[in-house]
């Protein structure tokens, strides 16, 4: 009987604009083979472009706007056996640098 592999998507990420990217690293593991394949998906949130192969372990995301993304990793066993895991990546709005007040104080006579 074939054992279902393990994936794991990697650790929930938190990145601030004007930074738009990022890499999304996940690990897949078989007690009684060997991963076959990955694959990385969007499953919530903004518009993305995946900057490289979806079918890698680790994957580049590029084009990231302000929200909550939720991507998913499947791996995928030598005797075709599958799991899930899901990584969320925050990415908050840019803070605009606003200009300082100065206050040098009352009037002294």
């Amino acid at each position: 009987i074939n054992q279902k592999p393990v994936a794991d998507a990697g650790t929930n990420q938190v990145i601030n604009l004007p930074v738009n990217s990022t890499t999304l690293t996940g690990l897949g593991s078989d007690a009684d083979g060997f991963i076959a394949s990955y694959f990385w998906e969007k499953v919530s949130g903004p518009t993305v472009t995946f900057a490289s192969a979806q079918t890698l372990s680790t994957v580049s995301i590029t084009n990231l706007l302000a929200g909550t993304y939720v991507f998913q990793l499947t791996v995928t066993d030598n005797l075709g056996a599958t799991d899930v895991d899901n990584v969320s990546v925050t990415v908050n709005p840019e803070v605009i640098n606003q200009k300082p007040v100065a206050d040098a104080g009352t009037d002294q006579v």
